[in-house]
């Protein structure tokens, strides 16, 4: 197939959030498969016109920024798009959430292509996510811009959907809550997981013993790890305040950069944390497997409406527990005592009480390591995530007799 996804944001971009994994996870996934793909995104930040990566064409257009949907940047995409479809004809059009907002009605009546749509999170999801967030100016700030622009996007939604032939959820319950809010029929809508790529995060006990040994930390120190943004809405702060009740005294290293990172150095001072609480910074690809396994629990004590966390997977690939918030698809990924431990949002107490039960208990651990593994092998692959893309697009081209590229139909 010939297949064209709009994305604001990818990993060119300073932005380097799951939604940017996912992109190149499943572009570089398609690619590997043997089809022909191609990503409409915003300006590069070194100016770069287009550039192809593991197989991927990236299309960077000028000077649209990335940090916000809008809607030159949407007219813009549209023309690029129909300009690559001058030259050859795409069989199918993917937007990864609000990328082809704009000008979803566009492509199905000026040039009759299938559209699917990725839906990583509900609207109503962001709204929750945005107000758990607005504990500060900046949050205020962020929940202002939401309230201003949702009401347009939703209009933009609702009058989209007859264009799109179908809907790609990250979990169950992003599924649903789409269905209900733009009311969708259920067969309008399927669940593909997010997938990691297993052969590059897996468990290895040298990668563990050599990564301790960078980090300064003894081999049998619990250490708890936290990966991800630093914002007040991805609830970090529980874990800093869960870990002083602690009394193993574990380290928790917390990879990632933001706006909360302040708060959180502060909070961490005030708790005579300090030594305990190990700001690392952002985290490259190529580093996370080394650090995942050096750690022993992994921790998401997200306040967000989540989809399903790429972090979550790719902490589950390398064999570590999941200690996290039953919010959102992240259960869908991690399931209670078998291959982590849930709690419920905000709820300090019970999060300090389950990685108490992990940190007293290496076996159990070990227990729940060794099927989160197995669960990320079985059911959120890099492979099985591309193979279920394809079918998807595959089933939607033989619906309406559109696909041009017949040798990749399932």
């Amino acid at each position: 197939m010939r297949i064209c996804i709009a994305q604001r944001i990818t990993l060119a971009h300073p932005v380097k959030g799951g939604m940017e994994r996912h992109l190149h996870l499943l572009a570089s996934g398609l690619a590997a498969r043997g089809h022909d793909v191609h990503v409409i995104t915003t300006a590069h930040p070194a100016g770069l016109a287009e550039e192809v990566e593991d197989g991927v064409h990236l299309h960077y257009l000028s000077p649209y920024s990335y940090r916000r949907y809008q809607p030159a940047w949407w007219r813009a995409s549209y023309a690029h798009f129909a300009a690559l479809q001058a030259q050859q004809p795409f069989d199918l059009f993917c937007s990864q959430s609000a990328g082809g907002l704009g000008y979803l009605h566009r492509l199905k009546r000026e040039h009759d292509i299938a559209v699917v749509v990725v839906v990583h999170a509900t609207l109503w999801g962001a709204v929750l996510t945005h107000i758990r967030g607005a504990r500060s100016a900046r949050g205020l700030a962020r929940l202002a811009r939401l309230a201003w622009v949702l009401p347009g996007h939703y209009r933009l939604w609702r009058t989209s959907a007859s264009a799109v032939d179908r809907y790609i959820a990250v979990s169950q319950e992003v599924a649903e809550g789409w269905q209900h809010e733009l009311r969708l029929r259920p067969e309008q809508v399927v669940v593909v997981p997010n997938g990691v790529d297993t052969g590059h995060f897996y468990p290895s006990p040298e990668k563990r013993a050599q990564a301790r040994q960078r980090l300064g930390l003894s081999p049998d120190r619990p250490v708890l790890l936290y990966v991800g943004r630093l914002e007040s809405e991805k609830g970090v702060h529980l874990a800093v305040r869960a870990l002083k009740e602690q009394p193993a005294e574990p380290v928790l290293l917390i990879a990632g950069a933001g706006h909360y990172g302040s708060t959180l150095h502060h909070l961490a001072a005030q708790l005579g944390l300090t030594e305990r609480v190990r700001f690392l910074g952002f985290v490259g690809h190529e580093e996370l497997p080394d650090l995942l396994n050096a750690a022993d629990i992994f921790v998401m004590p997200s306040l967000c409406q989540e989809g399903l966390p790429l972090s979550v997977v790719e902490a589950m690939a390398c064999g570590l527990p999941v200690v996290a918030t039953a919010v959102g698809g992240i259960p869908t990924a991690v399931e209670d005592n078998v291959s982590g431990a849930l709690f419920p949002l905000g709820d300090v107490a019970a999060l300090s009480e389950r990685l108490r039960r992990l940190i007293e208990a290496p076996q159990l651990r070990h227990q729940l390591g060794a099927a989160a593994r197995a669960r990320a092998e079985a059911r959120f692959s890099q492979a099985q995530m591309a193979a279920a893309y394809e079918a998807v697009f595959a089933a939607v081209l033989r619906k309406d007799g559109k696909q041009r590229t017949k040798e990749y139909a399932i």
